[in-house]
């Protein structure tokens, strides 16, 4: 759980939450106050805006990084709790962009985008995708119970799309 919680609820509650109370004059109708939650979702300021006043819901991937910010901002998101572990640590390879979408399904020989949705939406994996989950969280480690505040470095090795994230602890 994120440390010192802002506010419990839905994605559609946190989000109308967050989106209410942005700073500045004009909050959510700031481009430049939806700008890191853009950034982080790779979406544009639009749809994020659309978002925020509740005219349309982040779907697929984009509602996985959706609940990933909005953690890092210290909202508790039921969706994101009610996850397994397992799940989680893949939503969050998949939100820092260590891995992209496509690299994941490879990697864990789901054969559609649909059937890796499932799994990081909670659908039980079959045990050999289980072992390959766990080996591919080994090569990008990310603590669930991390926070923005507390994601310290992203380095890149060079010649591999291996990307660390160190935590403070």
């Amino acid at each position: 759980m994120p440390k010192d919680v802002v506010f419990s609820g839905s994605v559609r509650e946190c989000l109308l939450h967050y989106g209410n109370n942005l700073p500045g004059k004009d909050g959510k109708r700031s481009q430049k106050a939806r700008q890191p939650m853009a950034e982080f979702v790779h979406v544009g300021h639009y749809l994020i805006f659309r978002w925020l006043n509740n005219e349309h819901m982040p779907i697929g991937e984009n509602l996985l990084r959706v609940m990933v910010w909005l953690y890092t901002q210290n909202y508790k998101v039921a969706e994101w709790e009610k996850l397994p572990k397992l799940a989680q640590q893949l939503i969050l390879i998949l939100a820092h962009k260590l891995r992209s979408f496509d690299q994941m399904q490879g990697d864990l020989r789901y054969s559609s985008r649909d059937s890796l949705l499932s799994v990081l939406r909670g659908a039980n994996m079959a045990p050999a995708k289980i072992r390959a989950a766990h080996a591919l969280i080994a090569r990008f480690p990310i603590n669930t119970e991390a926070t923005k505040a507390e994601i310290v470095e992203l380095k890149q090795t060079t010649g591999s799309v291996d990307h660390r994230v160190i935590i403070d602890s």
